[in-house]
């Protein structure tokens, strides 16, 4: 070992040592990079999470401000934006843009028809005065009269007023790629809507009353209301009386029929003969015949605007087309039917009503009468689908019966109960079903509106009450018809609690509020009072509301309603639900603190009082405040100011009692959970 190599000097230990602590130190992590001078992840973990968080609050704090101020549109435009964004989430929907679907949805909601030709004589023997439109244009009010006149003179509608837009509705649940799932809507030129108004005011005049009876829809004075009475009267007198031997009871058989895509194909020469047979003036069925001929059908895809010639069909959304239509319906309710059928129409929905002895017998005759429908609607060029009939059989009788009928190719079976019109028609004539369907649809839509009422803020209480009519229209539809219902008091409690929901947003009241003080306080009538009032079995309520109910002047807010409800941050309201020890100051005079004891007799508000008696003119009471506020506009907003005072007061001294105390209820858990976090970062 030493003949191979040279010994020499050993190294100083000193330095090995020292430059083995300077490597060590440069392999640490620093501050703000590792050991390779790249940044460190732990810096930028808490800087992406300080980003994050201010990125959340900023977007939060947008969206709140964005909210506000819609909320607040809502006082100038009731039925404008903010009312759309709450109501689309309840049936959103987006209409097909593909050109090949459109056209194929297209081709069915407007099929063609074969041309027809409709001589129509030029001159008529008595000529008939043109009556002086009335109408609401502002500017040369005098060219578009001579305009019109002339059109009606010489029989021709302008092709340019024939134009129509499609707008595509969804129907029902069902899928969008069925081409059967869509409501086609036309939007026509203004313009053209005038005239058709005039052409339709005289048309009626020369019809006069010559339309069937049974016929309900798209005519004055007539409703959906009144078709269904006369369904539900005629199957209670058929149910009426007894079974036995000789008894009057008969079954009564309600089939709802299917037109498919009724208004879009019904032939123009099947409306032409039907003018005909109503011996309506020659100069009207000219101008009509030239307002049915070369309609175009004009819609937009992605790929630009295209056109689709209609050759059949009234236009949904046309002043003319539902009164051509009633024209053209009218020969269904005439038809000759066997002995206990008779035809129930709306509009395109067609109830087929058959009353017999026997179930057999009401097999017999609904398939007659069936098969009469059937021929005519093939007639005018309609068709039914057979296998969308619904049917229910009314009945009194203990055990509940069905009937399966021949329909078409198809057979069914009655259900318990079908919709009709709207209105859920169940065997029994309970409306049980359909008090339980309204109020899920009226709860969807008081929780969405209910969004545009916060307690503070907001529109004002006239809109608040206009948005609240929305639930109040669903609940009450047909009430006349099934408000019979509610005197039992299940029913009646299940509806009130859906009507509540508005109330409370009217009112601007906490939920635990009774309902007739919060229905008194948002002036709106209870439900069951509403079906009263409709069937005209109920008088005027007490007088003790009418001031009330009927006032011109003030509306109520978050403070004034706690001050007339008694539900509020006062100390013996808290009690109740455990937020209190005491149900009054530790201080004070032993009175619970409610509102009676704060607005009028509490020393510490008492100078505000005076003051307040003195702008009413004294002898304010509990009794009395109420009939000051009604007197006048200026002393209803001085008892608001004064309820607003004492109210933020007893506001902020909860909130001060709140916070003074939250370290000792805070559970020790929670407390274990937010070391726990804190030690983490």
């Amino acid at each position: 070992c030493n003949a191979s190599t040279t010994k020499g000097e050993p190294a100083p230990t000193r330095i090995l040592v020292v430059r083995g602590h300077q490597q060590a130190q440069s392999r640490e992590p620093s501050a703000s990079t590792d050991g390779r001078g790249k940044p460190c992840f732990l810096q930028l973990e808490v800087v992406l999470k300080e980003i994050r968080s201010n990125l959340r609050k900023a977007t939060g704090d947008s969206k709140k401000r964005c909210w506000i101020e819609l909320i607040e549109e809502v006082n100038n435009d009731p039925w404008g934006r903010p009312y759309k964004v709450v109501m689309s989430e309840l049936n959103s929907y987006q209409q097909p843009t593909c050109p090949d679907q459109l056209e194929r949805i297209v081709k069915v909601l407007f099929p063609t028809q074969e041309p027809f030709e409709y001589r129509v004589e030029h001159e008529e023997k008595e000529m008939i005065p043109n009556i002086a439109m009335k109408t609401t244009i502002q500017t040369a009010p005098q060219m578009f009269l001579d305009m019109y006149n002339r059109c009606l003179a010489e029989g021709i509608f302008p092709e340019r007023w024939k134009r129509q837009r499609l707008a595509l509705l969804p129907k029902g649940s069902e899928p969008p790629d069925d081409l059967s799932s869509w409501r086609s809507l036309c939007m026509l030129d203004t313009a053209g809507k005038i005239l058709e108004r005039v052409i339709q005011s005289r048309v009626e005049a020369a019809i006069g009353n010559s339309l069937e009876d049974n016929q309900y829809g798209f005519r004055k004075g007539r409703s959906t209301i009144d078709a269904i009475n006369q369904v539900v009267n005629t199957s209670k007198v058929a149910i009426a009386g007894t079974r036995w031997k000789g008894g009057t009871k008969e079954y009564c058989l309600l089939a709802a029929l299917d037109v498919r895509n009724a208004f879009s194909s019904a032939r123009w020469d099947a409306i032409s003969r039907a003018l005909d047979r109503l011996q309506v003036p020659n100069h009207l069925r000219k101008i009509i015949k030239s307002y049915l001929s070369d309609r175009l059908l004009m819609y937009e895809t992605e790929l630009g605007q295209r056109s689709y010639p209609i050759t059949g069909g009234v236009p949904q959304g046309s002043v003319l087309g539902p009164l051509l239509w009633n024209v053209m319906y009218d020969d269904l309710p005439r038809l000759k039917l066997p002995r206990g059928a008779e035809i129930v129409a709306f509009a395109d929905d067609a109830g087929l009503v058959i009353v017999a002895k026997h179930l057999a017998d009401v097999r017999r005759i609904f398939g007659c009468a069936y098969e009469n429908v059937q021929q005519w609607m093939g007639s005018v060029g309609l068709t039914l689908a057979a296998h969308k009939t619904k049917a229910v059989l009314l009945t009194s009788r203990k055990q509940l019966e069905t009937i399966t009928l021949n329909v078409g190719e198809c057979s069914i079976t009655s259900q318990p109960y079908i919709r009709y019109l709207g209105v859920m028609l169940d065997s029994r004539l309970s409306y049980i079903r359909h008090v339980e369907q309204v109020t899920e649809k009226a709860s969807r839509v008081a929780m969405s509106l209910a969004r545009l009422m916060p307690n503070i803020g907001g529109p004002r209480q006239d809109r608040r009450k206009l948005l609240a009519s929305v639930v109040v229209s669903v609940l009450t539809y047909g009430i006349a018809i099934w408000g019979e219902v509610l005197e039992m008091e299940t029913y009646r409690r299940k509806v009130a609690a859906v009507h509540r929901i508005s109330a409370l947003r009217v009112a601007c009241a906490f939920r635990t509020i009774s309902n007739d003080a919060v229905r008194v306080i948002a002036n709106m009538m209870p439900i069951e009072v509403i079906a009263a009032e409709r069937k005209q079995l109920y008088a005027e309520r007490g007088a003790k509301l009418h001031s009330w109910i009927n006032r011109q002047h003030g509306e109520v807010n978050f403070y004034l309603t706690q001050m007339l409800s008694n539900h509020g941050c006062f100390r013996a309201y808290l009690h109740r639900f455990k937020h209190e020890n005491i149900p009054d100051r530790p201080a004070g005079c032993g009175t619970p603190e409610d509102a009676e004891h704060v607005f009028f007799h509490c020393a510490r508000f008492g100078q505000a009082g005076e003051e307040l008696n003195v702008r009413l003119g004294g002898g304010i009471e509990s009794e009395t405040i109420v009939r000051f506020m009604l007197e006048k506009e200026e002393k209803w907003s001085a008892v608001s100011s004064f309820a607003k005072d004492i109210m933020t007061k007893l506001r902020e001294e909860e909130q001060s009692r709140r916070k003074a105390r939250e370290p000792e209820t805070i559970a020790p858990r929670v407390m274990q959970r937010r070391l726990t976090d804190f030690w983490k970062h």
